[in-house]
């Protein structure tokens, strides 16, 4: 015979169950908000994180913005922009990239190209130093796309901080908006990316050579199991939304790499994705700038060791 408070017994239940699911939400609502105010508190602390390191493995910020922009537009106007970029960047080497594109994959995932012919795509670049030379500062300028590059070399010191990039960001991208006549912006990306090898952490390098790499950094480097060190290839990637603003995302990419300034290294990189949809305000898209290297900085405060960041020489003024 069923039980005529069998139903009621259920739907307490069922409260009971969807009250302790809200409640822990909350407490890991709670729990969250709190582990960041500490966060936020430490790091305003000048002992715990100073105002900036003297000699961080950066060798390079990138800061982009993506807003509409037609084919038709870019091109008319491209040349007196080019007039304009060279007053002030005066090597011209664009970038080419063939693209090809895959038809499909079969069965033993060997791919079929198009058999179209491949199409060429042109970025175009301006720096002040050649390639050759050794990149200093670049602007990258594709259809809808304002991007530039400050390289810094840690072997002299890596005097350069965001304020650098910040302050030529900030006078050149009013007159690409202004020039290109964009009115709306898709999203803006702001990325660092920091080089660890014998240059930048030389004490951090056992007698054959091998970086101990878990003890630079706080992710990706401890693997459970015995083992003589970590060995290429190494390519790690987490992505994180970010509490805010709306729309962001912080990606960190551990990977192994050998470039001209280092030479072999562990690139160490973080980027913040803000997407959104907006009017084409420098001065909003600059804040927004801020706010990712904001949250670049807190970041690299939690990925380094303490013994890490001890040796970029950390300063206080």
């Amino acid at each position: 015979m069923t039980n005529p408070k069998t139903p009621r017994l259920a739907q307490i239940a069922c409260s009971r169950k969807h009250a302790a699911k809200a409640l822990a939400r909350t407490l890991a609502i709670q729990h969250f908000a709190k582990h960041n105010a500490l966060i936020a508190v430490s790091f305003m602390n000048p002992v715990e994180h100073p105002a900036y390191y003297q000699n961080p493995p950066i060798i390079e910020r990138v800061a982009s913005v993506y807003g509409d922009m037609t084919e038709e537009t870019f091109e008319s106007l491209f040349e007196d922009w080019r007039s304009m970029v060279q007053a002030d960047f005066p090597v011209y080497e664009p970038l080419k990239d063939w693209q090809i594109n895959v038809k499909e994959v079969t069965e033993e995932r060997i791919p079929v190209f198009d058999s179209t012919e491949p199409i060429l795509k042109v970025t175009p670049r301006f720096s002040r130093k050649s390639s050759q030379q050794g990149f200093d500062w670049s602007l990258r300028c594709p259809v809808g796309q304002f991007t530039m590059n400050m390289h810094s070399n840690p072997a002299q010191g890596g005097s350069r901080r965001y304020s650098n990039l910040r302050d030529e960001y900030s006078k050149w991208l009013p007159r690409w908006l202004r020039h290109f006549e964009v009115g709306k912006i898709r999203y803006i990306t702001l990325h660092y990316v920091n080089a660890l090898s014998r240059i930048t952490v030389p004490d951090f390098h056992d007698s054959e050579g091998n970086l101990k790499l878990g003890q630079v950094i706080t992710v990706f480097a401890h693997i459970p199991g015995e083992h003589e060190c970590l060995m290429p290839p190494l390519d790690c990637t987490a992505t994180v939304r970010l509490v805010g603003p709306p729309g962001a995302t912080l990606q960190l990419t551990v990977k192994d790499c050998l470039t001209h300034t280092t030479g072999a290294a562990v690139l160490v990189d973080f980027v913040v994705r803000i997407v959104g949809e907006f009017p084409a305000d420098p001065d909003r898209i600059i804040n927004l700038l801020d706010e990712a290297h904001a949250h670049i900085v807190k970041r690299f405060e939690l990925v380094f060791t303490p013994e890490a960041k001890a040796s970029f020489k950390p300063a206080t003024s």
